[in-house]
């Protein structure tokens, strides 16, 4: 990945911001255009359908156009076969209207007239599965005055996505190579975002075949009424003085954002990335860099992504495709994520989403999923795809406000939503002492395995070892899910070998390392557990692993030469 587009001459969409005129107590489905390709079969047709119907969109305002069936178009055809036939529709059906406004002419330039967005019904375009992806480079759009210019400056390739946030402002002469700087570029103002100031909030409804794009209406539906539930992963690369500092930054201000909302994020700053051993259960929220592939956890069969989940990977080509998990978007969107965010080009660093202004309006201020992911865009009209509902608002409410609705429905969620409340309490200097006693004394404590490993968690923070293993093994006998299991089992591993119960430490590393049968994860888990297993005077144990750690490390070699 690159890192700067600050030679790319991004030029600012609009001198001012108009006050927007779409009413706030108007059904949400009545902000949404939703746009399908009837030439994609009924599989496009059929997913726009089931979105409008459970988002509540007229029918009115779903648009089908023939398009081509590829992810990738030309310029040309996307002009001629997206945005201007999509554009007649929101004008003919009364969605989107213009008035013609006169600049007069100047000593340096001749006179014009702007067409300009003055009223709009809706907010969002949302592109539904076998909607094209990306826009490829065409050298003839590059004017001659910029032949001049550096490869990076002259690029006119783009997610379709990006390039129709500026639909508003499509009847204007606008140039195509570089990005458009994203005027209301970290906003307060969610309603200022709207075609009346130059901007469509875009999102798509897509992935690895029509199934997984209605499931993440499904799901983003099940999070807004039970809450968003889980724990946070932050993986950074532990970047010290570099020109890529910035990406670490951004991660570790949005887990900080994370932890103020009651996530109690698990940040790794080392440079790799989390390894394949590494247990994430229960993900609610997840961010990192930089592989170029999925790696690690997300090679697994099964991921625990809670319905609503948000993850998203920098890497700059992470979403090439939707339509196979072999990128990084569709990986998490085909194993169960909510909403993801990805790249379709190569975008440089300083022109992906600043994940923590993301989340901190989606999670902090309670904005929807599209308000957000459009606020934190720094440009348009250039390579990024937000994936999943843009209506999509798990934050709405207060916590104390879903906590109450979930007891009323006797609810097993109430857990959850205690533990966040908790974490919460924490970051805001809650002593630990006073957080121990009030989760000790929580009636739910002993019949849910996510707060006694949290009550686990602050006694050992306490120095109370004991406590904190007693805790963590009466949440292996809570039924945890697979994940969190391992988790337990890794930690209470660490914790007995810790305090010289090398035996008990043993018998958890031989639980962990017997259901794992990924060969790296693994290798890691009985290189840890050797010298345990020879601390615990168990020599078999100890000639097992040393003889499995050998042929392990052989069979890896043997993979890599042949995947060369």
């Amino acid at each position: 990945m690159n890192t700067s587009i600050t030679k790319l001459a991004a030029v600012a969409l609009a001198a001012s911001i108009l006050p927007g005129t779409i009413g706030a107590t108007q059904p949400r489905g009545a902000e949404v255009a939703v746009v399908y390709n009837s030439n994609m079969g009924p599989d496009s047709r059929l997913v726009a359908e089931y979105y409008a119907e459970k988002r509540g969109v007229p029918k009115s305002q779903i648009i089908g156009l023939p398009m081509p069936r590829s992810e990738t178009v030309t310029r040309a055809e996307f002009r001629a076969q997206i945005q201007e036939p999509l554009l007649q529709q929101l004008e003919s059906r009364g969605l989107l209207s213009f008035r013609a406004s006169i600049i007069p002419s100047r000593a340096e330039r001749p006179g014009m007239v702007l067409w300009v967005p003055v009223e709009a019904r809706v907010r969002y375009l949302v592109l539904a599965y076998g909607v094209p992806l990306r826009v490829s480079h065409d050298e003839s759009a590059v004017p001659p005055s910029a032949t001049n210019l550096p490869p990076q400056q002259r690029r006119t390739e783009a997610s379709v996505d990006s390039d129709l946030v500026l639909l508003p402002i499509a009847k204007r002469p606008l140039r195509l190579h570089g990005p458009y700087r994203n005027p209301l570029f970290g906003t307060t103002n969610a309603s200022a975002l709207s075609p009346t100031n130059g901007i469509f909030i875009v999102g798509r409804i897509d992935g690895p075949g029509p199934k997984v794009a209605r499931e993440l209406v499904d799901k983003a539906i099940e999070a807004e009424a039970n809450g968003l539930w889980g724990y946070a992963y932050f993986d950074l690369r532990g970047l010290g003085d570099s020109p890529y500092r910035k990406g670490d930054d951004w991660l570790s201000a949005a887990a900080e954002v994370a932890k103020t909302q009651g996530f109690a994020p698990i940040v790794d700053d080392k440079p790799a990335t989390f390894p394949s051993w590494f247990p994430m259960p229960h993900i609610a929220l997840y961010a990192g860099w930089y592989d170029n592939a999925p790696s690690g956890p997300f090679t697994r069969p099964t991921i625990e992504f809670m319905p609503g989940a948000f993850a998203y990977h920098l890497f700059s080509y992470s979403a090439t495709t939707l339509r196979t998990p072999s990128t990084w978007a569709g990986a998490l969107l085909d194993k169960g994520v909510t909403a993801t965010v990805g790249y379709v080009f190569e975008p440089y660093l300083d022109a992906t989403i600043d994940v923590s202004i993301f989340m901190s309006r989606w999670i902090a201020d309670g904005w929807t999923l599209g308000e957000a992911a459009t606020a934190a865009q720094p440009v348009f009209s250039w390579q990024a795809t937000v994936v999943g509902d843009p209506l999509y608002q798990p934050f709405a409410r207060t916590l104390e406000q879903l906590r109450q609705e979930l007891a009323a429905r006797n609810s097993p969620l109430v857990p959850w939503a205690d533990l966040r409340l908790l974490n919460r309490d924490e970051a805001a200097g809650t002593p630990r002492r006073e957080l121990i006693d009030r989760l000790s004394k929580n009636a739910a404590l002993h019949k849910s395995p996510v707060l006694e490993a949290r009550l686990a968690a602050l006694y050992a923070d306490e120095g109370r070892e004991s406590a904190s293993v007693q805790s963590m093994e009466r949440a292996l006998k809570l039924k945890p899910s697979p994940q969190l299991r391992a988790q337990l089992q890794l930690g209470l591993a660490r914790r007995l070998a810790s305090i010289n119960r090398h035996s008990d430490s043993l018998r958890y590393y031989e639980q962990l390392s017997a259901s794992e049968t990924d060969k790296r994860a693994r290798l890691a888990l009985i290189e840890e557990a050797l010298p345990v297993a020879r601390k615990a005077g168990a020599t078999s144990a100890a000639n097992r692993y040393e003889a499995e750690i050998a042929n392990l490390k052989q069979a890896l070699t043997n993979q890599s030469g042949a995947n060369r």
